[in-house]
Parts: structure tokens; sequence; C-alpha cells
């Protein structure tokens, strides 16, 4: 599988979800990750997983949003200008998004 445009693709989907909540465009770079398809070397750096594992956390308490939860679902959380969110397909595939803002003035925090 190429993960790069796995990456690539899903913070897209990121970005338009960001849209459809916010109304512009997230003011950072968003990285993508899924627990559930990592390559060789991914597997090996425990700080992927651990990554993925905060954010689960963090995003534990959120709403989930999405028409039919079933098929898609997804958390958003922006604390002091960080991205966090999860995306769920067919109740259980789950891509985790991060971002930063490019503006360090945009944190809140």
């Amino acid at each position: 599988m190429d993960m790069e445009r796995f990456a690539r693709v899903s913070a897209k989907i990121g970005q338009g979800i960001y849209f459809y909540e916010h109304g512009c465009t997230y003011g950072g770079k968003l990285a993508a990750i899924s627990p559930m398809l990592r390559d060789r070397k991914l597997r090996l750096e425990p700080s992927y997983i651990d990554v993925a594992r905060d954010m689960d956390r963090l995003l534990a308490g959120s709403t989930w949003k999405g028409a039919n939860q079933q098929v898609f679902a997804y958390q958003l959380m922006t604390p002091d200008g960080r991205l966090l969110m999860r995306l769920r397909f067919y109740d259980g595939f789950d891509v985790m998004i991060g971002g930063q803002p490019r503006d360090p003035s945009l944190r809140t925090g």
C-alpha cells in the first residue's frame, strides 16, 4: 500500500471536514496516521503508537459527528489552535489527523 498517498489523501479529507465545521481552511500542516495501517518502518517506532494512543485519549470525550455513523463518523477538537481529528470508516477503521498552526499567534494557550 502507498502509505504516503494514504496519509496525503486522509489529510485532505481532514482539511475538508475542518472547512465544513469552521468555514475556513486550517492554517497549518496536517499529518495523518492509522493505527490499523502501518508500514514496517513505522511498526518499529514506539512514538507512532504513542501518538495514536495520546490522540485516542484526548478525543475520547468528543462528540461523534456524521449523518450515517456506521459508514463514516468523525471527532474534531482544536485545543490551543492545534487540530485533533479522528475519522472512522465503516464502524471501526480509524484514521487520526493532527495539525499544528503555521502561525504561532494562532495558538490560544
